[in-house]
């Protein structure tokens, strides 16, 4: 596994969820990604879809874990649970309110600039596509982020 993909998520299943999800199962080698899922708060039908969601990845199960946490920790705490709890050196942030994914999204990270532990939010891949726009910062342990709700 290459990359750890963190999608927070809060409601919004069948309009964001699904269809980001479905996405990424399409366009992507799952054997590469762990897909990880901040389920924040959600009070639709998030944890029924992602049960289902967890049948795609029958080859990889490991690849695919769902976070839950029955409060709403924001987007930003929502994040850095999921990077906490990630396995890959190379973390990719991921609203989920993008509803395309990118073919070549996945070999834009293979670049050697991106050799080294790395995370980068993505929140529109609209960016990555037009300009290989992102936010990303290198970080050296994912336990060293800090919970944004400490920081406010």
């Amino acid at each position: 596994m290459r990359f750890s993909v963190i999608v927070p998520t809060y409601n919004h299943c069948d309009d964001l969820l699904k269809p980001c999800i479905e996405s990424i199962v399409k366009y992507t080698d799952l054997a590469d990604i762990e897909l990880i899922v901040m389920a924040n708060g959600c009070r639709d039908n998030t944890m029924q879809y992602l049960q289902y969601a967890a049948t795609m990845f029958r080859d990889h199960p490991d690849n695919f874990r769902v976070l839950w946490n029955d409060d709403g920790l924001g987007y930003p705490g929502a994040c850095n649970v999921g990077i906490r709890s990630a396995r890959a050196d190379k973390i990719i942030l991921l609203n989920n309110g993008y509803l395309g994914m990118v073919r070549q999204w996945q070999e834009f990270f293979y670049e050697e600039r991106y050799s080294e532990s790395y995370v980068a939010s993505l929140p529109d891949f609209t960016q990555l596509a037009e300009a290989y726009g992102h936010v990303g910062m290198r970080i050296e342990d994912p336990a060293d982020v800090e919970d944004a709700d400490r920081k406010s």
